[in-house]
């Protein structure tokens, strides 16, 4: 099953829901944030992702869940679609380039991995994500998590560690966002993993699929054989929104910035500690 996590639907996105089903030979199902009220998807099927729903099977909810965990839409479609293997998820603002993009789904169809995302690696203790997900015997790893695919193993794995989290102050206080969670618990569980670039066929470039890239709606892709992913691509509003934050993180931090950063650090790390060090989360 295809997870397309959106918060709003018009005729692109559905144009695009319907090429990423035939592109997979699959169902795609929208992970439609509707947590400001109900969102008319006409007849394209949708899982409502709001803090009740969430709560409902137990998952904890900071202020900013849906941002920060796209992962609890993995839970969500798992309650409803108990008898699916496999989930993709795809980022509303991803697209699928090239020549053949049927061919990124055929190519992975076949790899047995519980985890398939980007830039999957271990991370040091400077990343921002990094306290969250720290414990006393396992590395801490991050991805990148516009496209990514999970099974159900994994998926069940993850949710339990989740519930458990939920349970636990600290935990709470410094709540993991999806890049830290899903990447450092699935090894953390035992479980196979890859990156999408690493099992013989170059899926995405930095200079096209990254946090700190950008590309207009309204441009074509570039002209690529097989198939490449692209991110973010944004029109109108969200692409000036989007410019207007790189160009402000690209503005060097003040002395005060850089002290309260390694201040916060500091203390985060120093709290989580006795928490979390005594024992593992996972």
């Amino acid at each position: 099953m295809i997870l397309l996590r959106t918060q709003a639907i018009d005729r692109d996105m559905a144009e695009f829901a319907q090429c990423l089903g035939a592109w997979a030979g699959a169902p795609v199902v929208l992970i439609m944030d509707e947590r400001n009220g109900p969102v008319d998807c006409g007849a394209l099927p949708k899982i409502s992702l709001t803090r009740k729903a969430c709560e409902n099977i137990g998952l904890y909810c900071p202020d900013d869940f849906a941002w920060r965990c796209g992962d609890y839409g993995f839970y969500l479609a798992r309650h409803a679609f108990g008898e699916v293997q496999q989930f993709w998820m795809i980022e509303s603002d991803v697209r699928i380039g090239g020549s053949d993009p049927a061919s990124f789904f055929r190519f992975f169809a076949d790899k047995p991995h519980d985890f398939l995302a980007s830039y999957i690696a271990v991370t040091s203790s400077d990343w921002y994500w990094h306290r969250s997900a720290t414990s006393r015997d396992h590395d801490v790893l991050k991805c990148f998590f516009p496209v990514c695919r999970l099974n159900r193993t994994a998926i069940d794995k993850l949710f339990a560690a989740r519930l458990r989290h939920g349970q636990q102050w600290s935990r709470r206080h410094f709540w993991a966002n999806d890049e830290a969670f899903v990447a450092t618990g699935v090894a953390a569980s035992g479980l196979t993993f890859a990156d999408l670039n690493s099992l013989g066929r170059k899926t995405y470039d930095t200079s096209e699929y990254s946090f700190e890239t950008l590309r207009d709606a309204n441009e074509p892709l570039p002209d690529r054989s097989g198939a490449a992913l692209f991110h973010p691509v944004l029109a109108g509003e969200n692409l000036a929104q989007k410019r207007a934050r790189l160009s402000l993180r690209a503005q060097p931090k003040s002395r005060w910035q850089r002290m309260k950063i390694m201040l916060d650090q500091k203390i985060g790390l120093s709290a989580l500690s006795a928490g979390i060090n005594a024992v593992s989360p996972w």
